[in-house]
């Protein structure tokens, strides 16, 4: 609950806001940390951990939100799209942020390997609730998965015929392959048999030292900012970029 705590601390007054209201911003709020379906436990829970006080009849109250704002199936609640894009417009965040949660969220659809949706939805969750580590972690998997899988799809040629050279025992065949290379090999190969341009091999480098700052005790510090920099960049320089 720490994700909803950060967000109603960003909200002026909202001790003073409606019930209606507070039902709203939670379900928009747990939608956000990945939870789609919501039971009226989920709201209770909400009141507790933000130590506000519950509704004398909370079922009642989420009852009168049914069909016009939260949206009831046999799974839970689900808050509609109107008011989700509003509460994304009003307490979404800096406009880089809303880049960075769209950018995450268009990606299946920019992509034709449905095995890079388990990085991103977990990539998206963790930058949903403010686990900037494990985000940053999670984003250059997707993108050194894609870089594996350009190569295998389309430079594997060129892959082998350098790094036979320098390493006569290493043939990549399929993707499990290349756990006979470090990373940093990978993106060197990669370079030398130009399978990577200058920006592609700049962002690689640079963004393999800061995914093993966030992936080590380093006492390197994490934040939103940085986050959200090295996403955008690996998403849009090598996921997006190499084709």
């Amino acid at each position: 609950m720490q994700h909803l705590r950060n967000a109603v601390a960003g909200v002026a007054a909202f001790d003073q806001l409606s019930h209606a209201d507070k039902q709203r911003f939670f379900a928009w709020a747990l939608h956000g940390a990945g939870k789609e379906h919501l039971k009226p436990a989920d709201f209770a829970a909400c009141y507790d951990a933000v130590h506000l006080q519950p509704p004398g009849n909370l079922h009642r109250d989420l009852k009168s939100l049914e069909k016009r704002d939260l949206l009831k199936s046999a799974q839970g609640y689900r808050l509609s799209k109107v008011q989700r894009d509003a509460h994304d417009a009003k307490y979404g965040g800096r406009p880089q942020t809303r880049q960075v949660h769209d950018l995450l969220a268009k990606l299946p659809a920019m992509l034709n390997s449905p095995g890079y949706r388990e990085y991103l939805d977990e990539a998206l969750l963790c930058f949903r609730v403010g686990s900037w580590r494990g985000a940053i972690i999670m984003a250059w998997n997707l993108a050194f998965d894609h870089l594996c899988s350009h190569v295998i799809t389309k430079k594997l040629a060129e892959f082998n015929a350098v790094a036979s050279a320098w390493k006569k025992s290493v043939t990549i065949a399929q993707r499990s392959d290349f756990q006979e290379l470090r990373e940093s090999q990978v993106i060197s190969v990669c370079r030398d048999a130009s399978i990577t341009d200058k920006t592609q091999d700049k962002c690689l480098d640079r963004n393999l030292s800061i995914r093993n700052d966030a992936a080590h005790p380093s006492g390197a510090k994490f934040d939103q900012l940085r986050t959200e920099a090295f996403i955008t960049e690996v998403v849009n320089t090598i996921v997006l970029g190499l084709k």
